[in-house]
């Protein structure tokens, strides 16, 4: 009798399934935000961090259907964050939650950090048996794009102490603690973050013997494998404001030699020429450490700053901070990163960066 019940159970189990309404990904009511590439409609692929997708929906539940075999995601539903979702090579749909009422509902998933190996592809939702897609919430007109290596991604960001095990980056990476979703939080504007750790504009840290540095990278919509060959198209993504957050890794490492500054300096305005070239009028903000690393990055950046003035451009100002780094491997804390966040916004609202 017990196997009996069991097994009725299971069929049960299999007819709800089957009658729930599976929602394809190209579906226009599902919106996403961040680079994401389409060239497969029915599988939209992403690797870059703080990519994420956002609906509407009646129902009391909803899955998500991923192939992913490495990211972890933000989950918020009305408002409200719930437990992270782990992707597995192993599964390819996620239950968020089964018992939300009838609705109107609302859901965004946002990939948490780098995965830089590996790209994740989107595969749709499935809703309550006879339920569906409401038209998606209106998107801001204000957007802001925050460029940089592991300072922007929040690497490590929620671990209290600098040492942790191989899967702590994984684990404490949470990209919407980062500065620069602060800031972007506090304006409701939209926000592109666009972050490689280790990687700098003439060389990177130390053990990255890729000979790739930023620049190659930040040109294509995946930057994993052949994917990187993907272009990505600009025009469909123009912001306000661009804070750029890069050199690090140019200075630091005990086995790889420091970036000369001059040549450092004479990148950076390449990488901002290249930039004008995508972003016609848009203001820009260069961070550097006062002190870290080796006192090289600030200068540096100050002489940028200098040639672009000399050059006619007006569109560019310079934010220097002091941080010596709580969190993963000397990263900033989340704490850190609503101090540099509070930086920014008075920076930004001083010098009507946003006008």
């Amino acid at each position: 009798m017990f196997a009996r019940k069991l097994f009725l159970l299971a069929l049960l189990s299999l007819s709800a399934a089957a009658q729930a309404t599976l929602v394809d990904a190209d579906h226009p009511d599902i919106q996403y935000l961040g680079r994401v590439s389409f060239a497969n409609p029915k599988a939209p692929a992403f690797s870059w961090t703080n990519v994420s997708v956002r609906l509407r929906f009646t129902g009391p539940s909803i899955s998500v259907r991923l192939s992913d075999s490495f990211n972890r995601y933000s989950v918020v539903i009305d408002s409200v964050e719930h437990s992270a979702l782990e992707a597995r090579a192993e599964q390819k749909e996620y239950l968020l939650a089964n018992n939300l009422g009838e609705g109107p509902h609302e859901l965004q998933l946002i990939k948490r950090h780098e995965s830089n190996f590996t790209k994740a592809e989107f595969l749709g939702v499935r809703l309550s048996d006879g339920h569906s897609l409401l038209p998606p919430p209106a998107r801001s007109a204000l957007r802001m794009e925050f460029i940089g290596d592991s300072y922007v991604s929040c690497y490590g960001c929620e671990l209290g102490r600098r040492e942790g095990d191989d899967q702590a980056y994984r684990r404490f990476t949470n990209v919407s603690r980062s500065f620069g979703a602060l800031v972007a939080r506090h304006y409701d504007a939209e926000a592109m973050i666009v972050a490689y750790s280790g990687k700098g504009l003439v060389r990177n840290a130390s053990g990255d013997t890729s000979n790739k540095t930023f620049a190659s990278y930040y040109e294509r919509t995946l930057n994993v494998g052949e994917d990187s060959l993907d272009s990505w198209s600009f025009t469909s993504w123009v912001p306000r404001l661009v804070v750029i957050h890069l050199g690090i890794n140019d200075f630091v490492g005990d086995n790889a030699k420091a970036a000369l500054p001059e040549t450092f300096v004479d990148r950076y305005d390449q990488f901002l020429k290249s930039l004008r070239g995508h972003y016609p009028g848009t203001r820009f903000v260069l961070m550097s450490l006062t002190e870290w690393p080796y006192g090289l990055l600030r200068p540096a950046v100050q002489k940028v700053i200098q040639r672009q003035k000399a050059a006619g451009h007006q569109d560019t100002t310079h934010l220097h901070y002091e941080l010596i780094g709580e969190a993963l491997d000397w990263h900033p804390s989340v704490k850190q990163h609503e101090e540099i966040a509070a930086r920014l916004i008075s920076l930004i609202d001083r010098e009507e960066l946003l006008r």
